[in-house]
């Protein structure tokens, strides 16, 4: 069954690579920012490769490490497709390797990669060629291989947060996870250093501010409000370290600068490896049902305002409102499973259970 998702996986991308769906794709707001367009790492490598500076003006603000990679790989469609369904093949694995590390059942590994590669929001997210794909990759993948104990998750997560802050809010509880966190911390920190250093030295100091942010008060306040959520997490949910890594997640994928459905997949394909967590929520059906209704609405009142001139900004802002308030209605019902699941686990066998009331 898992090879059969597998090529079906591979055949839906390949099949909408082949067709005028990518172009459309890598235009749409919901899919593809300033921080993760394939269209600008175009731009930016083109610059780069006839000895300019893609940081000079303001108008690239992907990772250096992307824009090294990227350098050097051939420029060619068909490469860059493949890359891209790799990428998702490598993510489906990740979250396998985090199921098969929570000691689950193997058979049911097959509804894990389905959950990411059948996912209409990745699905579209690859063909974007949006690089929010290759940023969640590195971070499950950080997952994982911290989950079985590996080191080099450290030096995955050090990558991730080349290309935004938010992967370091997920050293404390991804460290935790190794039974040499202080090792972990300094391969991280030693890791972050080299890696910045490194492209400190070969694209010269712009890079961090168009890639980090521009305007520091207002972005320390802003992103200030996705990290303060670090600390009463970890007090509230105790030792449980995956649980606070896939609130966090949900927390970035809501609440970050520029909030893209291929964050949703991935946060959604986490939260499937928790099925404690999953028959513990109270309203799936009602967030899963408004999800696809902003699917329809966020490109149709895109339309409205842009194509037509029927509307104007707000159409879109309203959309996107909705998108959010749900998307954090889907966390906050995810807490509370957690935390219910928790107090499950610690009440004692001889005792019987009345009445729940996690929050």
């Amino acid at each position: 069954m898992l090879i059969v998702i597998i090529l079906l996986a591979i055949a839906i991308r390949a099949f909408l690579f082949l067709t005028p769906a990518q172009s459309i794709l890598q235009s749409r707001p919901e899919l593809s920012t300033p921080l993760t367009s394939w269209k600008s790492l175009q731009e930016g490598v083109f610059i780069y490769e006839r000895g300019s500076d893609p940081y000079n003006g303001g108008v690239f603000h992907h990772s250096p490490s992307y824009l090294l990679i990227f350098s050097h790989l051939p420029n060619s469609p068909l490469f860059s497709a493949l890359t891209f369904i790799a990428v998702d093949l490598i993510t489906a694995w990740a979250l396998l390797q985090i199921w098969v590390s929570r000691k689950l059942p193997i058979n049911r590994s097959a509804i894990i990669a389905a959950a990411y590669l059948l996912n209409p929001y990745a699905i579209a997210t690859c063909v974007a060629k949006s690089t929010s794909g290759i940023d969640n990759a590195l971070i499950l993948l950080a997952i994982a291989r911290a989950a079985h104990d590996h080191l080099d998750a450290a030096m995955l997560l050090a990558l991730a947060a080349q290309s935004a802050l938010y992967p370091i809010a997920l050293a404390y509880p991804l460290l935790s996870m190794l039974s040499k966190p202080l090792r972990g911390g300094l391969v991280f920190g030693v890791a972050f250093m080299a890696i910045s250093g490194y492209a400190w030295f070969t694209l010269g100091p712009r890079w961090p501010t168009q890639t980090w942010g521009t305007m520091p008060f207002f972005l320390g306040v802003f992103q200030l409000h996705n990290f303060i959520y670090l600390v009463p997490l970890c007090l509230r949910l105790g030792d449980n370290h995956l649980s606070q890594i896939l609130i966090l997640l949900g927390i970035f994928s809501t609440w970050k600068s520029y909030p893209q459905l291929g964050d949703h997949a991935a946060w959604s394909a986490l939260l499937a490896c928790f099925p404690e967590l999953v028959s513990n929520l109270r309203h799936p059906l009602f967030t899963s049902s408004v999800h696809l209704y902003t699917i329809i609405l966020l490109p149709l009142l895109h339309g409205l305002w842009l194509l037509t001139g029927a509307g104007n900004a707000n159409f879109f802002y309203a959309a996107t409102m909705v998108y959010g308030l749900n998307a954090s209605l889907a966390v906050v019902d995810a807490l509370n499973a957690a935390i219910k699941s928790r107090l499950k686990v610690s009440i004692p066998d001889n005792w019987d259970i009345v009445q729940l009331t996690s929050l």
